[in-house]
């Protein structure tokens, strides 16, 4: 599993342009998806289409492929569930605001 202590590594990168605005383009998103609730599972819908053409899956001692194959190539059941508790003070500003 990505980022345990499995013997699986695996990562994610993509070869499209960073987009000029990250904060521009979450905002016509959440724009997007507030006009109905079919136009957010719409936005969400596109959202993974464009991901799995787009990024490619890199596991060591695996060929490169495609999002979309990976998740059809590799079905064992490797991900489990944890929650994570923190402690400490929050450093900085961490809220996202869309204006």
């Amino acid at each position: 599993m990505c980022g345990s202590a499995s013997a699986h590594v695996c990562s994610f990168r993509t070869h499209a342009p960073a987009p000029r605005s990250y904060v521009k383009q979450v905002e016509a998103n959440v724009r997007a998806s507030l006009a109905s609730p079919a136009a957010a599972v719409a936005v969400a819908e596109a959202g993974l289409k464009e991901a799995s053409r787009l990024f490619e899956f890199v596991r060591e001692g695996a060929p490169t492929m495609s999002l979309a194959a990976a998740m059809d190539t590799h079905t064992a059941p490797v991900f489990e569930a944890v929650t994570i508790k923190g402690g400490g003070a929050k450093k900085g500003k961490s809220d996202l605001e869309i204006p």
